[in-house]
């Protein structure tokens, strides 16, 4: 179990601050990478919300490649089809940032 939806959000943004900071670390980025990856498949309550904050965290990462980047993006593209505004406002602007 991996605790709640806004704890995750946190340790994600703490997660993508410790990789900026220490592009070095390659053990480090692994691990991260990894808690990322898993949480863009978290499925409990709100989970959209941790779900775009692990898409957005692999899409800022300074040193990714597109194998890295390709599960955020396809969570994007999901997002763009929801049936919400606010997700696919966020979906849009992530991509757009992507693109530039």
């Amino acid at each position: 179990h991996m605790g709640s939806p806004l704890a995750l959000c946190m340790l994600i943004r703490y997660t993508a601050d410790l990789i900026r900071h220490d592009p070095s670390d390659s053990e480090g980025i692994a691990v991260g990478y990894e808690f990322l990856d898993r949480c863009l498949r978290y499925n409990g309550a709100q989970s959209e919300m941790v779900n775009y904050e692990a898409a957005r965290a692999i899409c800022e990462w300074p040193t990714g490649s597109p194998g890295d980047m390709a599960p955020a993006i396809t969570t994007l593209h999901i997002f763009m089809t929801s049936g919400k505004p606010t997700q696919r406002f966020v979906a849009a602007r992530t991509l757009s940032k992507l693109a530039l």
